[in-house]
């Protein structure tokens, strides 16, 4: 069924279900591929778009900041020394 495949796509991109119930009346197909068909849809999509970058650019730091962590630690014996 083509709409359950169009929206598993957009909740797959991390859209809600609130925001996929807004765009779907504007969406439409090229054979299995999803598609904008109006003008005014690209507002929103740039603007998920924009939302899901803050969100990786925020996950990445957090990342960095446990990567940074992770480095302090001192091996002993193969494992890390238990000091709690």
């Amino acid at each position: 069924m083509p709409i359950v495949h169009h929206v598993r796509t957009l909740l797959a991109a991390g859209l809600s279900t609130a925001t996929i119930a807004d765009l779907l009346p504007c969406m439409g197909a090229d054979g299995p591929r999803l598609v904008a068909t109006c003008p005014e849809l690209l507002d929103d999509l740039h603007r998920e778009r924009d939302r899901l970058s803050a969100m990786i650019d925020e996950l990445a730091a957090a990342r960095d900041g446990l990567d940074a962590v992770i480095a302090t630690a001192t091996p002993q014996d193969g494992r890390y020394a238990a000091t709690c």
